[in-house]
């Protein structure tokens, strides 16, 4: 006689990536524009200086922008605002968000430094700034951007749900 246990069948949500590409692409769009009106705002004050301005934007987006996307799309992928939560949550998991997506924008930056001084990593302590010194109000001035775009999706997400 054979016994037969009975077979569990879970069923695992799979991860929707298309709703945190969504919310990264957003910030992504939003950062760029601003990087364009400082372009824009030198053209129009006649700086003499394009080259500081081209180092500027070319820093902001290797360094701000897509470490920023990075980390908001990384975070809200693994740990997605889905429409069954509830409001604190989905400004909580937007909060991580913007934190997670600065961590990545330090991390970037700290690893830019290590190589552009000659460091070994051994040796970090030697560099001028440390890398993490601002990350909390970078945090803070991503936060509303990223929490109201998750805030924004999850109430579309629920009324397509009603």
């Amino acid at each position: 006689m054979t016994s037969q246990s009975p077979v569990a069948t879970t069923t695992t949500a799979a991860r929707n990536p298309r709703a945190a590409l969504v919310v990264a692409a957003v910030v992504a769009a939003i950062a760029v524009l601003e990087i364009l009106l400082v372009l824009v705002d030198a053209v129009v004050q006649g700086a003499t200086d394009s080259g500081y301005y081209l180092v500027y934007a070319g820093n902001s987006l290797l360094f701000n922008v897509v470490p920023h996307a990075l980390g908001v799309f990384l975070l809200l992928w693994l740990w997605p605002a889905d429409a069954g939560a509830r409001l604190l949550l989905v400004l909580a998991r937007g909060l991580a968000a913007a934190f997670a997506g600065v961590v990545v924008s330090a991390i970037a930056t700290f690893g830019y430094q290590i190589i552009a001084s000659g460091l070994r990593l051994a040796d970090y302590g030697a560099l001028p700034i440390s890398p993490f010194a601002g990350v909390w109000g970078a945090t803070l001035a991503l936060a509303p951007l990223v929490m109201l775009v998750v805030l924004a999706q999850w109430v579309i997400a629920r009324g397509a749900r009603l």
